[in-house]
């Protein structure tokens, strides 16, 4: 189970890692040196958030999505 305190490392095909900080505020805070993928998953995580109740259970709910299409994720 996923916490507010995990970061999780997204790799996205062959591009630049993007980190998906949770803080304890309930907000996400996306880090990347590649714009383009940094705004995918911006998009991504916010049409998700619009789409679904976001609770404790949030973070577990991304991963699971994410992981459902087809994008690798590593725990840190």
């Amino acid at each position: 189970m996923l916490n507010y305190s995990h970061i999780i490392k997204l790799k996205f095909l062959n591009f630049t890692d993007l980190n998906i900080q949770i803080e304890a505020a309930n907000s996400i805070i996306l880090k990347s040196i590649n714009k383009s993928i940094l705004g995918i998953f911006s998009s991504i995580i916010k049409l998700f958030r619009m789409n679904n109740n976001y609770d404790k259970n949030g973070i577990k709910n991304i991963y699971e999505y994410l992981k459902l299409n087809k994008l690798k994720l590593i725990k840190k």
